[in-house]
């Protein structure tokens, strides 16, 4: 269970607290059909700092915010961002005093193209990288579908490239204590699982309603169920579904809206295996003030399982 302190979120000092979801790696058995899916479906960039080996994705003027690697397919590692130098060495020094080890890697962040990079791991063994200074090339982004990714917000800056999500099997307190106590991450809901118990948390670092979900799954291995990439307008989500069924991408739940962040979304399969959620008009939290909610539903209407028919009692 989340304690009271971890629901106030105010034990770790604002110094120390990560600010974005930077970047996710990942792995796929084939480099080509993400390359296809990336910019025929979703409408990103392929940055041209992609390789034969390593295919880096662009939804912002940043120079990737997804990298892809050849291999089964799944998570490899995410990039947490904090503002600077100065609160790059907070967040170690907090983490140290938890307990968790987090060591300066300066050749793993000139492959990842930034100015300093921390490299640790979670209580279930996900790398996490804690980093500041990225790239940002000379050309900006244009998409090849006119897709206009939503990465930032008038008056917060920078948001990420949106979120994900973490299911686990076991050690689910070590998780909200590593990303709550040792990242910073704060509150913004909980929610049941499908027994009518506690099922998971949903974590923010800025505006976004949340950056990070934490679920519990039993039995199955930890993995990344999804992550989510957000457009501008309902059109988007709309012409990004057509494209979907044309390109072939399995649809893993139909058009819905999710009761906590609001977000009206789809989710498809992607090559690397897990979902993509495709969304429009995700809630922010503009205030200290925010008051934690919990929810025995995951959405108002829709995200159905395509060929699962509804029972009612």
């Amino acid at each position: 269970m989340i304690n009271d302190d971890q629901l106030k979120a105010e034990g770790t000092d604002m110094k120390a607290r990560v600010t974005a979801a930077g970047y996710l790696g990942f792995t796929a058995p084939d480099l080509d059909a993400w390359r296809r899916y990336a910019s025929e479906v979703l409408g990103a960039q392929i940055s041209p700092s992609s390789t034969d080996e390593m295919l880096r994705v662009r939804i912002d003027d940043r120079d990737w915010r997804f990298s892809v690697h050849p291999g089964q397919g799944g998570l490899s590692y995410m990039g947490w961002e904090v503002p600077n130098a100065a609160v790059l060495d907070a967040v170690a020094d907090n983490l140290a005093a938890l307990g968790f080890e987090a060591k300066e890697d300066p050749d793993l962040a000139k492959t990842r193209e930034v100015q300093g990079l921390l490299l640790t791991e979670d209580p279930v063994g996900n790398q996490v990288e804690i980093f500041y200074g990225a790239f940002m090339p000379g050309s900006r982004f244009v998409s090849p579908l006119g897709v206009d990714f939503v990465t930032t917000a008038e008056l917060a800056g920078d948001m990420g490239f949106g979120h994900f999500d973490i299911l686990i099997s076991d050690r689910y307190e070590e998780m909200v204590h590593f990303y709550i106590d040792g990242l910073g991450c704060r509150v913004s809901d909980t929610m049941s699982g499908p027994d009518g118990e506690d099922g998971g948390v949903f974590l923010h670092v800025n505006q976004r309603h949340h950056s990070l979900g934490i679920l519990k799954a039993p039995g199955i291995e930890t993995q990344m169920g999804h992550f989510m990439v957000e457009v501008a307008d309902l059109d988007t989500v709309g012409q990004g579904y057509d494209r979907s069924v044309d390109h072939g991408a399995k649809t893993v739940l139909t058009i819905g809206k999710h009761t906590n962040d609001h977000m009206v979304s789809f989710y498809m399969e992607s090559p690397s295996g897990f979902a993509v959620e495709y969304g429009t008009g995700g809630r922010l939290i503009t205030s200290d003030e925010w008051l934690v909610s919990h929810y025995h539903e995951d959405s108002y209407w829709g995200h159905r399982t395509p060929g699962k028919q509804q029972v009612f009692a």
